[in-house]
C-alpha cells in the first residue's frame, strides 16, 4: 500500500493527532447537543399536552 518503511508509516499516523482529537471532541459535542436537544423538545411537548388536556376536561370546581 505504501512504499515507506514501517518506520514511517506509524509516524505519518502518530503526527497530526491534535486535528484528529479536535475533530472527535466536536463529533462528541454535537451528539450531547443533540440529546439535549430532544430531550427539550420533549418536555416542551409533554407541558403542552398536559396544558391542552386541561384546557379540554377541567377539573370539576
Amino acid at each position: 500500500m505504501y512504499a515507506d518503511s514501517t518506520d514511517e508509516v506509524i509516524e505519518r499516523a502518530c503526527t497530526g493527532v491534535r486535528p484528529l482529537l479536535v475533530c472527535e471532541a466536536a463529533v462528541i459535542g454535537a451528539a450531547v447537543a443533540g440529546v439535549r436537544a430532544v430531550r427539550a423538545v420533549r418536555a416542551v411537548s409533554a407541558a403542552l399536552r398536559e396544558r391542552v388536556s386541561a384546557v379540554r376536561h377541567p377539573e370539576p370546581s
